[in-house]
């Protein structure tokens, strides 16, 4: 065989196959909000993605538009992604935003009771040439008992060679998991209160 790769059974970001037992991608059909519960890549949403209550959703190389909410217990993993408003996340399961992400306004991740989930903002394997997050204004994680890692959020890191860290402020209060969080620019406020552990 002379061609490695190709289309010939389908590219899993564009097309599903559904007698595959390992395709789960799914398809924007590119108009509209979009309810994620797999895996969306390489697409723009023009609208809102919408994680269901106990469901799990990956983004990869995905630009949303609007927002991502990600409803109770459920998880979201952000891959190199643009989110053009907020992620909003009320009692979620788990949320990893990460490899070079950029959110243009807010992060609100609020409430989560799985231990030990969590939340992971920027840092990955750095074998795997992790990048850090932008988000444009700011990240509010408030009231959670797993935990939190923070870190390596700045310019220097950022996905577009200059923009990376938290544009505003950054707000981790009333937290009993374990909190990891250093190496961050943060424009303006970087404030932490009422935490079980902190590691810095």
């Amino acid at each position: 065989m002379s061609v490695v790769g190709g289309n010939r059974y389908g590219w899993f970001a564009n097309q599903e196959i559904s007698d595959l037992a390992i395709d789960n991608s799914l398809l924007y059909p590119g108009t509209g909000n979009f309810t994620c519960t797999g895996i969306l890549a390489y697409t723009t949403v023009n609208g809102d993605v919408n994680v269901p209550n106990g469901a799990s959703c990956t983004l990869d190389h995905v630009t949303v538009t609007h927002n991502v909410n990600v409803g109770d217990s459920a998880s979201l993993d952000v891959q190199a992604s643009t989110i053009g408003n907020d992620i909003q996340a009320e009692h979620p399961a788990s949320l990893i935003v990460r490899l070079g992400s950029t959110v243009a306004n807010n992060v609100k991740a609020d409430g989560t009771n799985s231990v030990p989930a969590g939340y992971e903002f920027g840092w990955i394997d750095p074998s795997a040439c992790a990048k850090s997050v932008a988000i444009g204004n700011n990240a509010n994680i408030t009231g959670n008992q797993a935990s939190v890692n923070f870190s390596d959020n700045s310019p220097a890191n950022g996905p577009d060679g200059g923009a990376g860290g938290v544009g505003h402020d950054l707000n981790v209060n009333h937290n009993t998991g374990d909190i990891v969080a250093n190496d961050n620019v943060v424009e303006h406020n970087d404030v932490f209160q009422d935490n079980a552990l902190r590691h810095v």
